[in-house]
Order: C-alpha cells, then sequence, then structure tokens
C-alpha cells in the first residue's frame, strides 16, 4: 500500500523476507508497517532472538514489535520474565508486554516479583503482578503497594495502604497516596500533595 506521495506503508510478505530493522538485519513474516521517512513502524519477526537494548538484553518472540520513527522500541512482548535496569535499578519484570518511551526509557512494566525502591519519602515495596509506570524522565509515576512501610510526608508520616495504588510528581515526590492510618488524619480517602506541599 501507497501513500499518494508514493511511499509504501504497508506490505503484507508473501514469504519469509530479510529486512534491515532497527533491531539488525532479521526475516519478517506476515505484515510490515513504515513511517513516511521510510522506516519500519511494526513488523513481525519470523523466529525469536535476543537484542542488547539499553535496559538489558531483551528475547523477543515471533509476535509483532512496534517502534518509533527513531528506531526505539515502542512496544515488545516478552516470552519469560526478564531483568531490566532503569531508574530504579535492577527489577525482574513479567513475561508480558514491555512498552518504552522514545528516548528507551520504560514507560510501563508489569512486576513478576516484590522489589523495593527508594523514593524521597522513603524505602517502599512495589506488588507484583501489576504494572508500574514511568515518566518520561525514568521516574516513579504509580504502582501499586505491597506493604505499607512508613514514608515522611509534608503533614507527617503516613503509611500507604496495602495494595492500593501511590502516584509521584516527575520530580519524585508524593502525588497521591490512599494511607493506611496516619496522626489525626482522616484516611476514607486519598491523600492529594502538589509539587510545593509534597516531601522533597
Amino acid at each position: 500500500v501507497r501513500q499518494s506521495n508514493g511511499k509504501i506503508v504497508y506490505v503484507r510478505l508473501k514469504e519469509a523476507t530479510k529486512l534491515n530493522t532497527p533491531l539488525g538485519t532479521l526475516e519478517a513474516v506476515e505484515e510490515v508497517f513504515f513511517y513516511e521517512s521510510g522506516g519500519i513502524k511494526t513488523f513481525q519477526p519470523a523466529a525469536s532472538g535476543e537484542y542488547t537494548s539499553p535496559v538489558g538484553t531483551l528475547t523477543y518472540t515471533t509476535a509483532p514489535i512496534s517502534f518509533y520513527e527513531s528506531g526505539a522500541v515502542e512496544e515488545m512482548a516478552l516470552p519469560t520474565e526478564t531483568d531490566i535496569t532503569g531508574s530504579v535499578g535492577r527489577i525482574r519484570v513479567a513475561a508480558k508486554p514491555l512498552t518504552f518511551y522514545d528516548n528507551w526509557i520504560p514507560s510501563s512494566v508489569e512486576l513478576a516479583e516484590d522489589c523495593q525502591v527508594k523514593l524521597k519519602a522513603g524505602v517502599v515495596t512495589v506488588r507484583s503482578g501489576y504494572r508500574m509506570f514511568f515518566h518520561e524522565n525514568g521516574a516513579i509515576q504509580s504502582f501499586t503497594v505491597s506493604k505499607s512501610d512508613p514514608l515522611d510526608s509534608s503533614i507527617g508520616k503516613i503509611y500507604p495502604q496495602e495494595g492500593s495504588v501511590m502516584e509521584l510528581h516527575p520530580n519524585g515526590s508524593l502525588a497521591t497516596v490512599s494511607p493506611e492510618y496516619t496522626c489525626m488524619i482522616t484516611v476514607d480517602e486519598a491523600l492529594y500533595f502538589t509539587k510545593a506541599r509534597s516531601p522533597i
């Protein structure tokens, strides 16, 4: 399929064909989508393999892989649990789709096991089996709390509710937390912080 300007945007392959992809020269099958610039937007590998990325070695399957126009991976399905390295250190992610921003920073991952991360407010335990989201600068955006670890806040020490979702600002300070209990604070609803009143 071509655009009106003659650029190819989509082809269906009759057989496995070698393509120059952002992951290297690989055989592709089925459908291939292109950007107007000619770069590959999405393709389906003919076989599984490994790719050394900025976050570690990733194993890909024969499931479609999507890319940004820059060549960075946008989404890739992982066949097995995988260790990746990012702003929070090394974490083990589940055999689920892994998504990235255009700068190779993960936008979200599903954790394969609980992990501890250090925030400005203190150390928290993140629950596995749920997705952890990141801001484009690599800072944690949100996650599900596994353990009610004490955190420092502008209103004093708070204990996040187990199983609740905690949100953070791009600067790493608290944005929203559902407290388990805290002194002289009504805890029926979530607490919201602005950047100015968040822990530093």
